[in-house]
């Protein structure tokens, strides 16, 4: 659930702030409200901080060679900008004469020394290019030495008597450098850059050093932007913030024991609050996902972890599709745990839900009879058969149907709640006659279910029943008449009608929602299909023994590629339906902002001093 917040403003003397800002801290309930800080010291760490990132990013990760910086890492952070910054200034100089030399090469060994030399004794030598076709307007030239050819052009130096380039033909200026004199500082620059190279390996001795002053920089640079977030008027200090509603009591005594002011109310939807999410301890292990997702709800939004693991977990099993590959993820996920409670390290949440994944999609692969995409285990192990379900064969034509009319079940159950969830939302808030509209979108999730059925799946089967047709009317009309109430009833009714384009447009949308699910379906078929192809490939390769090699490796290498591809799958589809179809119904826009309470611990408080 989304915790209740508490919008607090906190009041002291200005010398007091130092104090009051680190009990705060070390209390850690407090979620400061920070209107871009600024201060000169706050400028000073940051910029510190940027530059010392920099230097450790510069260093290559050494493994068990680490020896402390003799001095302040501030010196060791000048040495490795500085010899970047060398090293920076090598690598463009060695790719501007690579580039000449590439240029300058065709021309032969010129040396530019020479062609000077006879410049200060009044003669003009001058390089010059022209096509093989135009050949004659060169040779025809006193004093032209043909330097080389090829089949696009024609390279020349002539000596001429005056400065004024020669009309027609591409003047080519001489390089600073001869070829020789450019290999010979290209090698210098090699070596420079070996010696910075070997240098960088040195320092990396002490990355250690660097990794601790970045952490001491970064309690700094917090502690700072707290202390930049106070306002000040006259010799009193204050700042804004938020705190969880069950921590109150403890601030209050902290604010009676320290001596400073506290003021608190509920966080208006001005406030921008910040979002903490609690769950029970079993439904922790969504948390990865929407970790890798980086969405937060919105304070006034809802928590719908509960329903994402249920679904998401039905759906990731429905997209993988394979028991076989449902095993191996089981498999991997336990043994991965397993070596954590060996090194006596706590079990990873990822590690638990990829276990949960790998089951769950065991379980669909063996009601389905697919394993590695083949029946051949089946055959092997005749109890599985036993567990496939008719109606669900993977291998049935006939099956298709019956799974596709699954994943519009489905689809039907996951909107439904969201429409339920709004209705009780509505029930729950000052204008209860919204709730009518949800009940009407309710309806209409059901009528459009019909018609679906009817359109993708089966006329016959499926006609499109009256009820069907009532529901979207009436759901429609309900829409229209109470979903713009907001107090005057007469005025609801005419804002629904103004907006009565948009209400049926969504009925575009709901239809487009809950046809979605049969990506479900399409992406697992994809998958066992692409699995059976491989197997195809492998089958003959396996009945010879000079073959058999070659089989297997088709058989690794193409089961891997498709693993591969179903996992980008869960990712794209499976997330999808949670964040889209079924966060788009409950109004979620996953706009929130973590709460991050200010935390400084004793030690930490030394240190930054």
């Amino acid at each position: 659930m989304i915790v209740p917040m508490k919008k607090i403003s906190v009041v002291c003397l200005e010398k007091e702030k130092v104090g009051v800002l680190e009990s705060l801290g070390q209390i850690g309930t407090v979620h400061i409200e920070q209107q871009n800080p600024q201060s000169l010291q706050l400028q000073v760490v940051t910029q510190k901080l940027q530059r010392v990132e920099e230097a450790l990013s510069l260093l290559p990760k050494e493994k068990g060679y680490i020896v402390a910086f003799d001095g302040h890492p501030d010196g060791l952070v000048e040495d490795i900008l500085k010899l970047q910054s060398c090293r920076v200034e090598v690598e463009e100089r060695q790719k501007y004469l690579s580039n000449l030399l590439k240029a300058w090469k065709p021309w032969g060994d010129v040396n530019p020394q020479d062609l000077n030399f006879l410049e200060s004794r009044g003669f003009f030598p001058r390089l010059y290019t022209c096509n093989p076709a135009d050949e004659k307007k060169i040779t025809d030239i006193e004093n032209t030495i043909i330097l080389s050819r090829d089949k696009n052009l024609i390279r020349a130096l002539v000596i001429q008597r005056n400065q004024e380039p020669l009309i027609g033909l591409e003047y080519f200026p001489w390089p600073e450098l001869g070829v020789a004199e450019t290999n010979q500082e290209l090698n210098i620059l090699k070596k420079d850059l070996e010696a910075f190279e070997s240098r960088i390996q040195h320092l990396a001795r002490h990355r250690q050093s660097l990794i601790n002053y970045i952490e001491n920089l970064q309690i700094q640079n917090k502690w700072e932007s707290a202390l930049a977030s106070f306002d000040r008027e006259d010799k009193v200090a204050y700042f804004s913030g938020f705190t969880p509603s069950k921590k109150l009591e403890d601030l209050k005594a902290l604010s009676s024991s320290m001596g400073f002011g506290i003021a608190f109310s509920d966080p208006k939807l001005e406030d921008d609050a910040p979002t903490l999410v609690e769950t029970p301890r079993w439904l922790e292990i969504i948390k990865p996902v929407f970790g890798f997702l980086g969405t937060i709800p919105g304070y006034k939004e809802l928590d719908i972890s509960f329903f994402f693991l249920i679904f998401f977990t039905i759906f990731f099993a429905m997209i993988i599709g394979d028991a076989g590959y449902g095993l191996l993820f089981l498999l991997g996920s336990l043994g991965f745990n397993i070596s954590r409670v060996v090194k006596k390290q706590p079990v990873t949440q990822i590690g638990v839900l990829m276990m949960l994944m790998g089951l769950s999609t065991v379980v669909w692969g063996t009601i389905t009879g697919s394993w590695f995409g083949s029946q051949a285990v089946l055959n092997f192990i005749p109890g599985l058969k036993l567990l496939v379900v008719p109606g669900l064969d993977a291998f049935s034509v006939e099956s298709s149907k019956t799974v596709q009319l699954f994943c519009f079940i489905l689809g039907l159950i996951h909107l439904s709640i969201a429409q339920l969830w709004n209705i009780l939302r509505e029930l729950a808030g000052s204008n209860k006659l919204k709730s009518l509209a949800q009940i009407g979108w309710f309806g209409i999730n059901f009528g459009l279910f019909n018609l679906i059925l009817n359109l993708v799946l089966d006329k016959t089967a499926y006609p499109v029943l009256d009820i069907s047709m009532y529901l979207i009317y009436i759901g429609l009309g309900l829409v229209v008449v109470f979903g713009s109430q907001e107090g005057d009833f007469f005025k609801g009714i005419l804002a629904g009608f103004a907006n009565l384009l948009p209400s049926a447009l969504g009925l575009v949308s709901g239809f487009g929602d809950i046809i979605s699910y049969i990506r479900l379906f399409a992406v697992g078929l994809a998958g066992l299909e692409i699995a059976k192809s491989f197997n195809a490939m492998a089958a003959p390769l396996m009945d010879a023994p000079s073959t058999i090699a070659g089989g297997i490796l088709i058989l690794l290498l193409g089961h891997l590629l498709n693993l591969v591809l179903a996992s980008l799958g869960v990712l794209v589809h499976g997330i999808r339906l949670n964040m889209l179809e079924f966060s788009g119904r409950l109004g979620l826009e996953w706009s929130g902002k973590e709460f991050t309470p200010f935390v400084i611990k004793s030690e930490q408080i030394k240190s930054k001093e």
